[in-house]
């Protein structure tokens, strides 16, 4: 079980570390099904290339680390490295599917605009997903 839940995780994180680059690479402006907006409909940041690189960089290694931990890699890390790093994988998920009480997640308060319901149909459900697939791998141990 440990070793399915470990390739289905990394390949999670490998395909939404393939969107980053792609957004990275071409320097796209994602739009606002992606980002959170104001009510009115402004982006409340524009990411950097450098930005969705850093980020898909961070979800490749986390897979890396996945895979590791799951016994798919052998490689020779300690192992206190990848436990602890695996818990940071579940830990980021999960409080980003708490979210930051106003524009994403759980708490969301505003819940009217594109990125809101793309937020609640997906990103959200993910985030719990992919925490608590992390959080199994750690338990399964």
């Amino acid at each position: 079980m440990l070793r399915l839940i470990g390739i289905s995780l990394a390949g999670i994180l490998i395909f939404l570390s393939s969107i980053h680059f792609y957004w990275g690479i071409l320097g796209i402006n994602p739009g606002n099904k992606v980002i959170p907006t104001e009510p009115g409909g402004k982006l409340l940041f524009i990411p950097s290339r450098f930005d969705s690189l850093m980020v898909g960089t961070g979800l490749a290694a986390f897979s890396i680390l996945v895979l590791i931990k799951s016994n798919w890699i052998d490689f020779v890390l300690s192992y206190s490295i990848v436990e602890i790093g695996i818990w940071v994988v579940a830990g980021l998920f999960l409080l980003r599917a708490m979210g930051d009480f106003k524009y994403a997640g759980l708490t969301k308060k505003i819940n009217h605009t594109e990125f809101a319901r793309m937020d609640n149909q997906f990103y959200t459900p993910l985030c719990i997903l992919i925490g608590l697939m992390a959080l199994s791998l750690n338990f399964l141990d």
